[in-house]
């Protein structure tokens, strides 16, 4: 599970990133501050342009995030980014 989005802020990186969770009783959690995968980071240090839908999963397990980002050409450019979610580390002291 993994939840994305874009991100627009005044201060640079901007682009897209994705936190992986994991499901609990009571729902799903996520670690927004240290947990983040950079998708997209291509829109860089301009502040505008970059966007995104859906993710959705195929069969074999990976993940698709079409997105958009401004080019150093100043133009809106599309893309579709096959990724993969990160393997989990085991708790320390277990194999």
């Amino acid at each position: 599970m993994s939840i994305t989005f874009t991100v627009r802020k005044r201060q640079p990186p901007l682009g897209v990133r994705a936190i992986p969770g994991r499901e609990t009783d009571d729902g799903f959690e996520f670690d927004f501050a240290h947990d983040r995968v950079m998708l997209d980071t291509k829109t860089g240090s301009r502040y505008q342009g970059g966007g995104f839908g859906p993710t959705v999963q195929l069969d074999d397990g990976t993940l698709v995030t079409a997105c958009s980002y401004r080019g150093e050409d100043n133009k809106t450019h599309l893309e579709v980014i096959r990724w993969k979610l990160p393997v989990p580390k085991p708790a320390s002291g277990k194999p």
